[in-house]
């Protein structure tokens, strides 16, 4: 079974370059965690770590890039229950 069914008719746009990064939210105690998995499984490395302001509460932010550095990810933790981050996490686990 597969989650996505291509149409019949479909082009793919030349101009089309990629994504630049995505951005995944989690509890803070489990960031390292995640670090390690993406590390090890996939050889990802770490980037920098931004502390970014959301009007509750400060998000920090650390990016990690594939080795051939077409994927970028970016880890975003939030010690404030209040920030948009943490409230997402809640509501959505992840």
């Amino acid at each position: 079974e597969r989650d996505f069914h291509l149409r019949d008719g479909v082009t793919v746009r030349e101009d089309y370059l990629g994504i630049d990064h995505l951005a995944l939210g989690m509890e803070a105690d489990s960031r390292d965690n995640w670090v390690m998995f993406f590390r090890t499984v996939f050889g990802f490395s770490l980037e920098h770590e931004q502390t970014l302001p959301d009007p509750y509460g400060l998000v920090r932010s650390l990016a990690v890039r594939s080795p051939q550095g077409d994927i970028r990810l970016a880890l975003n933790i939030s010690q404030s229950r209040a920030t948009q981050i943490a409230r997402s996490v809640a509501c959505y686990q992840g």
